[in-house]
């Protein structure tokens, strides 16, 4: 699953590492929707962690309540995290 790396984003902060297949959580409301609760997403990663910028693919599954979303170029490192099992 999504490893911590020692490389930073932007604001400095630790980055997560996900690779392909990884089984993830995505938020699917922009962040630019304030006042709007986060809704989470089981997804799987199809795309590793981008190494500067931080950015993830993945797409949420086919049998979830919100099928097959995915966001280009990835999900910030705040959109995307490992599912609990």
């Amino acid at each position: 699953m999504g490893r911590r790396h020692r490389n930073r984003t932007a604001v400095g902060e630790v980055m997560t590492h996900y690779e392909p297949g990884d089984q993830v959580e995505v938020n699917i409301i922009p962040t630019c929707f304030e006042n709007t609760p986060p809704i989470w997403v089981p997804a799987v990663v199809t795309s590793p962690t981008h190494e500067e910028y931080g950015w993830t693919g993945a797409r949420t599954l086919s049998n979830s309540q919100h099928p097959g979303i995915s966001r280009g170029p990835g999900w910030n490192q705040d959109e995307i995290r490992r599912r609990e099992s």
